[in-house]
């Protein structure tokens, strides 16, 4: 379709407002006047917005120009132009926005989750299907989405991470981009954005990715075919030691835990996770110093991490799939790479514990469950019994004492 003068006006008027504006900055109480960029830049966002259109990303386009209206939108959109040799930009396609309700002039989104969504669609680097290593190895591209930014701002770690995407070679030439659920499809070719935007790679997607879930939120969403309702024992366990959110806020260097599935949870295993020995478990499932993705283990062999318990963790790859060892214990990792906001989950098939631990465990929550007893104040358990069995011990007491009386083996004083 041609793009007519007041469409192409209209589409790209905030951007051309702030292209060609004088922008006033105070500093120190004094007004200060700083020229906006140069005739350089302005060609190469305009040349940009025209790629776009032209390939009938309207909708992007349009996303791009209300980018513009913001400080951090600007300021993302001037570091294409000066900050990178190359970028590749994961375009959704209109009827992606659509499918996700989102629709120009975005009114429903914040100038944040604007810059968050245009930041986490842009990849550094120049990715396509040739780049990728074969299927099912994976590529791990980092996006514009700077951590610190997204996540706290005012928080007083050194972090200079960006969240990255996880890529898989898939049909047809096609890129299939791993989510938390479900994946983006690209289709299959790649935009280039001319002499004038020479530094970016366009390749429509079939989604608007959601940025990376918290890790509350990734533990209730249907990460694997064996984990659909989410891996809500998991989470109780995590809740009985604090929750999953103490592992949520910002950290220099992200965390790794790795999440069993409901199945692996056994009699045994919750009774062990009621005792004593429920720290140590939840402590071998995570690390709270490193995001550690199946690059480092597959790429470079066995990898050793050690874990929040004190234990260390070793993570390979066979022919048969990875797993994740603790002594003598192996488990497969049914799904590695789950993108959080500050982490990286691997869904596994088993609970990692020391089988002796968790039958030592479940052997004194068994003892102590019979008699059960509870606190009486002064130290000692009171056993607990219901009425019946009490009518029947007092009137056994009673028979007792009369027996005693009648043999003569206790006296009886009255008066």
């Amino acid at each position: 379709m041609p793009r007519t003068v007041g469409s192409r006006l209209l589409a790209t008027l905030p951007l051309i407002f702030l292209l060609f504006s004088t922008l006033i900055i105070r500093v120190e109480g004094q007004a200060a006047q700083v020229d906006c960029p140069d005739s350089n830049l302005t060609t190469y966002l305009l040349a940009l917005i025209d790629t776009l259109y032209n390939n009938g990303l309207t909708y992007y386009e349009s996303l791009l120009a209300t980018l513009s209206e913001s400080d951090d939108g600007y300021r993302l959109l001037e570091s294409w132009y000066t900050d990178h040799d190359h970028l590749t930009l994961f375009a959704p396609t209109d009827a992606a926005f659509q499918q996700a309700g989102l629709a120009p002039p975005f009114g429903s989104l914040s100038s944040k989750a604007i810059v968050g969504i245009v930041a986490y669609h842009a990849a550094m680097g120049q990715w396509g299907y040739a780049s990728l290593p074969e299927a099912p190895k994976k590529g791990f591209a980092d996006t514009m989405l700077r951590l610190k930014d997204w996540v706290d701002p005012t928080a007083a770690v050194n972090s200079t991470a960006h969240a990255p995407l996880v890529l898989q070679q898939g049909d047809k030439g096609a890129i299939s981009i791993r989510l938390a659920t479900g994946n983006a499809t690209t289709w299959g070719w790649v935009i280039n954005g001319g002499k004038d935007v020479w530094n970016v790679d366009i390749i429509p997607i079939d989604t608007v990715m959601p940025l990376p879930p918290k890790l509350s939120q990734a533990l209730t969403l249907g990460t694997t075919s064996r984990s659909i309702k989410g891996l809500p024992e998991f989470q109780k366990a995590l809740d009985s030691a604090g929750g999953a959110k103490q592992l949520e806020p910002l950290t220099e260097g992200g965390f790794t835990i790795f999440a069993p599935i409901d199945d692996a949870f056994t009699p045994e295993t919750h009774k062990a996770l009621s005792s004593e020995a429920s720290v140590k478990i939840l402590g071998n499932h995570y690390a709270t110093n490193y995001s550690l993705f199946s690059r480092i283990w597959v790429d470079n062999g066995p990898y050793d991490l050690p874990v929040l318990s004190g234990s260390t963790l070793r993570i390979q790859q066979a022919d048969t799939g990875a797993t994740v060892s603790l002594g003598n214990q192996s488990v497969r990792i049914l799904r590695s790479d789950v993108v959080l906001e500050n982490g990286v989950m691997h869904i596994i098939e088993d609970v990692l514990a020391d089988p002796r631990v968790v039958a030592a465990a479940a052997t004194m929550s068994g003892t102590a469950a019979h008699p059960s007893s509870t606190g009486t104040g002064t130290g000692q358990p009171t056993t607990t019994v219901k009425k019946s069995d009490a009518e029947a011990l007092r009137l056994a007491s009673d028979w007792c004492l009369a027996a005693l009386i009648a043999v003569g083996m206790i006296s009886v004083y009255v008066g």
